[in-house]
């Protein structure tokens, strides 16, 4: 009776679904007052009117499979969810239709829910005909594709168009007597037909990912059934080959399968469970979980995705019994790639993984609103990256282990003790560390050596301590620069930016500011990047230079003080190694001066085969050597850079092998290439004198 009773009121509530897993629940006190523990029962609310609940329960909370209606003249009046809920919240697959007087009448979500909100991939379905298949996070969608029930489903439509149309009824048909599918048992095709096997995988088979050639077979054969006494059926002699049949099999520990065999294998659509009560129910190969499927774990977990010989691999979602979720790419059994990890405290990753970590390029925000941005290495801070503090502190520049060591600023939040102080410069184990400037609020400036976070003998400068506002920067020195991405990155030479405050670039009269990504000290080597759409991007070569190769030199030789306007140097490639053997470098003979430093060294198709890095130090080499060099200079070769931007993922424009004109060439370098300012403080100004080019309105 109890069975009859709840299939019925369901039905008559408009509800979709029944859940069978309550049959092994007690009924719940009929008595609302009381505490409902582990049942099964109904909860008319009279404190919300109109709000209706049919399900499980536990320590007096929605928990496990139900069903909400909201009716006059409650403000929801229209609203229905149907599905997994825990601790009074909606929680896993479900469903929400909404019907008149709801103003969203006639549409319907099919999919994840976290925390009472939709959270993962789901289904939505528009009252306009439109179905969307979208990623949710707390209700806002984003990555959505599909017009139609085609487009969102194009596999599952195809694999049902293709089945015979007594199949097709049946499908129906056993949809329809199951609550699912409400239309006309007719064997097409319609978003009656793909609502309900949507919403038949979600509540069911708890996933939405359908859409793959073996995910929708897995669908309509579960709702086929398996069906053991017809002309397919496995030998009942265990001794023979069971091929191409549908079997059930018991084996010696108790584990036991149903499902599609092939030569003696598991193969095709089946459902193993595990004594330990563990279950998989998928796509098979030879044996091994191959394809779609869906893993339930006695502990609670589950993974929902691709499999490859037996292990996870490819796009999944696994969700802890704690609520966590991992949504993203695995490689056997391991997050590996892009993913999304939600830990059930509320921290949250987005980025790369490798082996179950954080690794490569990715952020991280806590649940107090702590977050990083950067590189990570084996689940630590580890490269360039920009931390946030609770209190507004925020810190840009190197990681290692999680602590800053290296290049940093740190800034201090205006809820800091040490509001709107300052300190850019060398870090080492979370403490100031080398050469650096600490700007203080009161406008003191203090600029030398630190050792563990204390400064040992300063560079004072009166001046600029009493007079200037540490806030203040001054345009202190100049470089070249080439755009590289139709995202505004630059390259340009690491000692260009060196010491700077601020790096901008001055086109037109107007200065726009940059963005410092990554610094290669190594190969004299940076990434900056702007906001603004460049109108030209440089691709670098692919072939490597060679001797006597004809090359061309872009830049802006003494900065604006001799004139604002690019200059070009032609020459050719001179030897394939720098100073001292450095095979990183190629030697040109075209002039380069003060000022080209980071301008691209370009072939004759266009195409960059290095960055201009320097020239011999002619007061050096006569003291050492008794001559003045003649045309030796330097430039870092293409390849160094290809590193530094595919290591930060930027997109390369491809290399072209069409030759260029001379007049062609000079018009696409000026669009590519930029001037670069260095902007100082006068205390770090005084520091740096006669390492950069200083510009004429400061000598």
């Amino acid at each position: 009776m109890q069975l009859t009773g709840i299939k019925i009121l369901l039905f008559v509530l408009g509800v979709l679904w029944i859940p069978t897993v309550s049959l092994s629940l007690p009924n719940c006190p009929s008595d609302q007052t009381k505490r409902y523990q582990n049942c099964f029962g109904t909860y008319i609310s009279t404190n919300d009117p109109g709000y209706k609940y049919v399900g499980e329960w536990r320590d007096d909370k929605r928990h496990g499979q139900g069903a909400s209606t909201w009716s006059a003249p409650h403000p929801s009046a229209g609203e229905k969810y149907v599905g997994e809920y825990k601790n009074g919240k909606k929680h896993g697959q479900g469903t929400t239709t909404w019907s008149a007087p709801h103003t969203n009448a006639g549409e319907k979500h099919v999919g994840e829910y976290k925390n009472g909100k939709r959270n993962g991939q789901g289904f939505y379905l528009w009252k306009n005909g439109r179905a969307d298949f979208c990623f949710y996070t707390d209700d806002e969608d984003s990555n959505c594709s599909g017009t139609n029930v085609y487009d969102v489903a194009s596999n599952l439509a195809k694999k049902f168009r293709q089945m015979p149309e007594l199949k097709r009824k049946k499908i129906q048909s056993n949809l329809k007597s199951n609550g699912f599918y409400t239309s006309v048992v007719d064997g097409k095709w319609g978003r009656d037909t793909f609502t309900a096997l949507a919403t038949y995988a979600a509540l069911n088979l708890k996933t939405v990912n359908i859409n793959t050639a073996s995910s929708a077979n897995n669908l309509v054969q579960n709702v086929l059934g398996t069906n053991l006494s017809n002309d397919n059926s496995c030998p009942t002699d265990l001794s023979a080959t069971w091929h191409n049949c549908v079997g059930i099999y018991t084996y010696d520990d108790g584990g036991k399968y149903v499902g599609e065999w092939k030569d003696n294998k598991k193969h095709g659509q089946g459902t193993y469970s595990w004594p330990s009560g563990s279950s998989y129910v998928g796509n098979w190969k030879d044996n091994k979980k191959h394809g779609q499927g869906t893993y339930t774990y006695q502990s609670g977990a589950s993974y929902v995705g691709e499999y490859k010989n037996g292990k996870k691999h490819g796009r999944g979602t696994y969700t802890y019994p704690d609520g966590s979720i991992y949504v993203g790419q695995l490689e056997n059994d391991n997050f590996s790639g892009q993913g999304t990890l939600i830990e059930a405290d509320g921290h949250k990753y987005v980025g790369e993984f490798k082996d179950d970590d954080f690794n490569g390029q990715g952020s991280l925000t806590l649940a107090n609103g702590e977050k990083y941005a950067g590189e990570f290495k084996d689940n630590d801070f580890n490269g360039q990256g920009s931390l946030t503090l609770t209190n507004g502190d925020t810190y840009v520049g190197e990681f290692k282990d999680n602590n800053f060591n290296g290049q940093g600023t740190y800034t201090f939040g205006p809820n800091s003790e040490w509001s709107e102080d300052k300190y850019v410069g060398e870090f080492k184990n979370d403490k100031k560390h080398g050469q650096g400037t600490y700007f203080f609020a009161d406008g003191t400036v203090e600029t030398g050596l630190w050792e563990d976070g204390e400064l040992q003998g300063a560079v004072t400068s009166p001046e600029v301590a009493e007079n200037v506002n540490p806030d203040e920067t001054l345009e202190v020195a100049s470089g070249t620069g080439f755009y590289v991405s139709d995202d505004g990155h630059i390259i340009t030479n690491h000692h260009v930016i060196d010491g700077c405050m601020d790096i901008k670039v001055q086109n037109q009269g107007e200065l726009i500011p940059t963005i410092r990504l990554a610094e290669d000290k190594q190969n004299d080597l940076a990434l900056l990047k702007v906001s603004q759409k460049p109108r030209y991007v440089f691709a670098l070569s692919n072939n490597s230079p060679y001797p006597l190769q004809e090359i061309i030199v872009a830049g802006f030789p003494f900065g604006d003080r001799y004139s604002s306007t690019l200059k070009f140097t032609k020459g050719i490639v001179s030897s394939l190694a720098g100073l001292g053997n450095n095979y990183s470098e190629i030697q040109i003979d075209a002039a380069l001066q003060q000022g080209n430093s980071g301008g691209p060294i370009i072939d004759e198709y266009g195409n960059v085969i290095a960055v201009a890095v320097a020239k011999l130090d002619a007061k050096y080499m006569f003291e050492n050597f008794g001559i003045i060099p003649e045309n030796t200079n330097f430039g870092v070769k293409a390849s160094a850079a290809r590193n530094l931007l595919e290591a930060n993922r930027v997109n390369l424009k491809a290399s072209s092998n069409e030759i260029i004109s001379k007049r062609d060439l000079s018009s696409i370098a000026a669009d590519g290439t930029v001037y670069l300012t260095c902007w100082m403080t006068n205390a770090q100004l005084e520091q740096m004198k006669g390492k950069k080019v200083m510009l004429g309105n400061l000598d």
